[in-house]
């Protein structure tokens, strides 16, 4: 399966926006572990936290291996000698514990590290001991988890420097995936789509040499692990000057004949970034192209071959009117998120044990009844439909009160919830938990003085508990630059 996925820059409602632009789920996700000190390089279970949260999306991490502080020459050196090994550990233990599932999670140690841009690159001039490094890194994930597998993941790069994947090829008992990143913006393609395709093609590490060397080296996971595109340029007002259509088909022709998995880049926010696709962006083409791309890929996935691609867009012999755009509904989060729990619970349904099948089916007849009434699904709703926001209070109560759930119906329920209380909570429509019967006359507190006691008493072991915690931290980083430091006291003196 061909597996199409989102580089979401560790924001959540990213994937949904993206999701709800292609009127579907993807695969899977794309994050990234920080750099700043060891205890960021190695903290990755919030990364683990936005997997769970988004399960049963998959996972793929771009990983950092040493602190950005450090210098190329002492952290190449180092890594490739084991001294890092212990940090890896932790790294990877952190984010294996926080995981669902039994999907693989892929790793991708020093990405982009081919070119010159990062702290961690090595280009041609640490090409031998970045070999090394992979080496040692992957003997560390396969020590932790048979679920991990390595990408090697180098940047499209127009340069001699570049680093070859035949270079730092580690072997295949630790590696059996490359991926390229491919990044068009016309200060470094022009703006001519046929000159920016090719340049990502065939520049001197572009897509098709990616593709040769797998083929050398018998590696047969391919990947365009971020993907992102700008119709316009450097502190351009953004639009759509530029029809990138033909590049998306072209790239699309590649993803189809080689079987690679793709992942979009979300660069919002910057007139500097790249602009993932999504449905309210304003740039018609570029939208229609990869949707069309998305369509193809899933033919190509369930045998029926590829749809023919989008045919090229024909200027009109004379000026047209510009139509004036048609008005649209606002969005509405609490019917998104029904369409969301919709599908989920209908791909859940007779998968888990009783009680909980029997929420599962609620829940997804209560969402599916208050789409239809809403008209977002076809069909005449039923007498008990109700609108988006008391068929999801109805939802979140039923979730709440259910039992029964083994563990991935609980990770199901649990990221519902989480999506859902925001929007009940604007709506002021919050359920209450059940309650026991209520007492006419309840009986008051005989001394309010000694419960708000009991509180400044909690509130004080908290601050207590707090303080202890964040020694424990400091002191597990000491100890974690001892373990470095005699390990590489032990490999000077070998």
């Amino acid at each position: 399966m061909i597996k199409h996925g989102l580089w979401f820059a560790n924001n959540r409602q990213r994937v949904f926006d993206y999701e709800e632009f292609l009127g579907r789920r993807v695969e899977l996700v794309r994050g990234a572990n920080g750099s700043v000190d060891w205890k960021d390089v190695t903290s990755t279970k919030w990364i683990a936290d936005n997997g769970k949260a988004l399960y049963p999306r998959e996972l793929q991490v771009c990983l950092v291996l040493w602190p950005k502080t450090i210098a190329a020459g002492t952290a190449f050196s180092q890594a490739a000698s084991g001294a890092y090994n212990a940090y890896w550990e932790t790294m990877l233990k952190n984010l294996i514990s926080g995981l669902p599932g039994d999907y693989l999670i892929y790793l991708s140690p020093l990405y982009e590290g081919n070119a010159n841009w990062f702290p961690h690159s090595f280009n041609k001039t640490y090409e031998a001991q970045a070999k090394v490094v992979f080496q040692e890194f992957g003997k560390v994930m396969k020590r932790i988890s048979s679920r991990f597998r390595m990408i090697i993941n180098f940047a499209e790069w127009n340069s001699d420097r570049s680093a070859s994947f035949v270079g730092v090829f580690p072997g295949k008992e630790y590696c059996n995936d490359f991926g390229i990143n491919l990044y068009c913006k016309d200060e470094y393609q022009g703006s001519d789509p046929g000159g920016m395709l090719d340049d990502l093609l065939n520049s001197k590490m572009g897509l098709n040499r990616m593709l040769r060397e797998a083929q050398q080296l018998g590696v047969t996971g391919l990947w365009i692990p971020e993907w992102g595109v700008r119709p316009y340029s450097k502190n351009e007002t953004p639009r759509e000057r530029i029809d990138l259509t033909k590049v998306v088909q072209g790239i699309g022709d590649k993803i189809i004949q080689h079987r690679i998995h793709w992942l979009w880049w979300d660069g919002r926010g910057s007139n500097e970034a790249y602009i993932g696709p999504i449905g309210k962006g304003g740039f018609p083409k570029l939208n229609a192209a990869i949707k069309a791309l998305d369509a193809r890929v899933r033919q190509a996935n369930s045998g029926q071959g590829s749809a023919p691609a989008l045919p090229p867009v024909t200027p009109s012999p004379t000026p047209t009117p510009t139509p004036q755009p048609t008005p649209t509904a606002p969005a509405d989060p609490a019917l998104d998120l029904l369409a969301v729990i919709h599908e989920a619970a209908f791909a859940a349904r007779d998968k888990h044990p009783e009680p909980a099948n029997a929420t599962l089916r609620q829940v997804e007849h209560t969402a599916w009844a208050a789409r239809a009434k809403a008209g977002s699904v076809a069909g005449a709703a039923p007498a008990d439909a109700e609108a988006p926001i008391p068929a999801l209070a109805r939802i979140y109560a039923a979730v709440r009160q259910g039992s029964g759930w083994d563990a991935e119906a609980s990770r199901l329920a649990a990221a519902w919830l989480e999506r859902a209380l925001p929007i009940l909570t604007e709506a002021g429509a919050v359920p209450s938990d059940p309650e026991e019967p209520v007492d006419p006359d309840p009986e008051q507190p005989d001394n309010s003085e000694e419960v708000a006691a009991l509180k400044r008493q909690v509130t004080t072991l908290q601050a207590e508990l707090a303080a202890r915690n964040a020694a424990l931290d400091a002191a597990n980083g000491r100890l974690a630059a001892i373990q470095a430091a005699s390990q590489a006291l032990q490999a000077a003196l070998a």
